[in-house]
């Protein structure tokens, strides 16, 4: 078991730096964004709901072959045909990326009516078209990486990506006066620049024959859970939609609401992918390993752990922090939406690993699929009736809700299919105890700063303590704990330990 979590620990440190990359210049990029000067609000809120929209695009271009790629890599009916498996899934993509990308082109003038208001932006939407598809093909060699288990080229080649993205950003938004233009062009030139470097990798790695048997089993595999993938983009973006629609605000609300969301989802972003990206191959490893539902309970407990205490932070600074990098004062409001939206992300991080480790492995997608279409009715049903009357935060309500519907709903039929010893009871209790310090912060955000940091210290190192009264710990991982911190006294002692396999 601590060989599995040290193992894990490692490759997510080593994914986390390339998941870091997006982020740091979201952050270098964010005072320009929320800058008048080269985008006003109103455009920084039609920005929010084009990445929404391309979210979107990705998974319907794609059709999450990637996913199937995951999944059939270890199936031992194709160990020795990986090479055409990958060939399969890459002709596969590339179909449906043209098909769907086609569509839409055709329409791409009405779809400008609908997303920002205005007709002659197709040039825009085809910027976002291209974007979206070379993101959908990029996708498959990305997977092959993480499988193979070449972290550092993975790690190297979101770098190199992110740094173009950057520097043409900077050259088309600040010093061309592009806007949105601008940024979708900056985008599009790096994923053009990574694909070529990673093309020649995945050439190297596949074989041109087509196993029509395999496309079968990872088609009919993906066809629900598109569904759900699409639900769940369409259940993640309405609310930026609705609020835009049923409460009569500008796009400048749609903005303020966004950077509240986007500060949560950097924990979803950076933490949460890159432990994704080691923990699926290990998961379907340990399927018929003993002791495995002992792993599986304790990944959903130390992710839980991970999620809230990130987000306690973030709920606890996010003021400072909005404060700090935003240059327009229109934004300030976005932290009082942090703390809603932080507790639909821990029950869409419980939902997560309750589906992927048991429903994915007994392959009953369908079911993800039809809960994942009654939360996303329940979410607009419930944005119809609380935005008109909370704006933003209604929006942020509603998300609250859904997600805890979706997760109660999974947990259930995941427990009913493939049983895992989950420690909920604790887990709920680390919930409340967030809710509560979540709570407190709020409270001290009309104070001082000499006496609002202190108090904000204090509520978060209080978190930890708290949980060990709640007995959040059992007894041989409170034993764990204090030989770690013996071993930080000797930090050569616990690299040496840690870099063990």
């Amino acid at each position: 078991m601590i060989d599995l979590i040290k193992k894990l620990t490692r490759s997510t440190a080593v994914y986390s730096i390339g998941q870091v990359a997006p982020k740091l210049v979201g952050l270098i990029l964010l005072p320009f964004f929320t800058n008048a000067k080269y985008l006003s609000p109103a455009d920084y809120g039609k920005l929010s709901m084009l990445e929404a929209s391309s979210a979107l695009l990705i998974a319907l271009f794609g059709f999450g072959f990637n996913y199937a790629l995951e999944r059939w890599y270890y199936d031992k009916s194709y160990i020795d045909k990986r090479k055409s498996v990958v060939f399969t899934l890459l002709v596969a993509t590339i179909f449906f990326t043209a098909l769907f990308w086609g569509l839409l082109s055709i329409f791409s003038e009405q779809i400008s009516v609908f997303l920002i208001e205005r007709a002659d932006w197709t040039k825009m939407l085809n910027l976002l078209f291209l974007c979206s598809a070379l993101e959908s093909i990029l996708l498959l060699p990305a997977t092959l990486l993480r499988l193979e288990e070449k972290p550092l080229m993975f790690v190297t080649s979101n770098i190199f990506r992110f740094i173009i993205y950057l520097v043409m950003t900077l050259i088309f938004l600040v010093s061309l006066h592009q806007g949105l233009e601008g940024i979708y062009s900056a985008r599009a030139i790096s994923l053009v620049a990574i694909l070529l470097v990673l093309g020649v990798y995945l050439i190297r790695n596949i074989s041109f024959h087509i196993e029509w048997r395999a496309l079968k089993e990872m088609f009919l595999f993906r066809l629900p859970l598109l569904l759900s993938t699409v639900s769940y983009i369409i259940f993640n973006i309405t609310d930026r939609f609705s609020i835009r629609i049923l409460s009569n605000s500008s796009f400048s609300d749609v903005g303020v609401y966004s950077l509240g969301y986007s500060i949560v989802n950097s924990v979803k972003v950076v933490v949460l992918s890159s432990i994704w990206l080691s923990l699926r191959p290990m998961i379907y490893k340990m399927m018929n390993e003993p002791g495995n539902k002992r792993f599986y309970s304790k990944i959903m407990k130390y992710m839980a752990f991970c999620v809230v205490f990130l987000l306690l932070s973030i709920t606890v600074f996010g003021q400072e922090a909005i404060m700090l990098l935003v240059r327009n004062k229109i934004f300030y409001n976005s932290f009082y939406i942090i703390p809603i939206i932080s507790v639909a992300l821990i029950f869409d991080t419980l939902k997560e690993i309750s589906q992927s480790i048991s429903l994915n492995i007994v392959k009953k997608t369908g079911i993800i699929a039809i809960a994942m279409i009654i939360a996303t009715i329940i979410n607009i049903c419930l944005n119809i009736i609380l935005i008109p009357r909370l704006n933003i935060y209604g929006a942020a309500l509603s998300a609250v809700i859904s997600q805890i519907f979706f997760f109660i709903v999974i947990y259930n039929f995941s427990q009913k299919y493939y049983h895992v010893p989950y420690e909920l009871r604790r887990i709920l209790i680390m919930i409340a105890v967030f809710i509560v310090l979540g709570g407190l912060s709020m409270l001290t955000s009309k104070m001082g700063i000499a006496l609002r940091i202190p108090l904000k210290l204090l509520i978060l190192a209080s978190f930890p303590f708290l949980l060990y009264l709640f007995n959040f710990l059992e007894k041989i991982e409170i034993i764990r704990i204090k030989d770690i911190l013996k071993k930080l006294r000797k930090p050569a002692e616990l690299i040496k330990i840690i870099s063990q396999d």
